[in-house]
């Protein structure tokens, strides 16, 4: 098995933190919402309400100083559409979510 790089260690380490972030997420609206049981173009509405949520955010961080505040929130909203894409995912492949 091959030695792997710094670079590529450190890149594995942050997959592993984004899909970390993304299963807390979908953990944390399953408590709030409970099962999700959708139909296709449900799903979708919900995905464009958080894509929306990601372009507001992007827009609140690039026309007033950048912060790190504002920075998070976009992280945050990208996290949320992505946690969403899993939960669609689910729906389509088990059944519910």
């Amino acid at each position: 098995m091959p030695t792997l790089t710094e670079e590529e260690i450190e890149k594995r380490n942050r997959l592993s933190r984004t899909l970390y972030l993304i299963k807390a997420e979908r953990w944390r609206q399953q408590a709030k919402w409970g099962k999700q049981e959708h139909q296709f173009p449900m799903w979708l509405c919900i995905l464009m309400k958080e894509l929306g949520e990601v372009a507001k955010a992007h827009l609140d961080f690039t026309r007033n100083p950048p912060t790190r505040e504002r920075q998070k929130a976009v992280e945050d909203e990208l996290v949320q559409v992505a946690a969403v894409a899993a939960a669609m995912l689910e729906c389509w492949v088990y059944g519910k979510a």
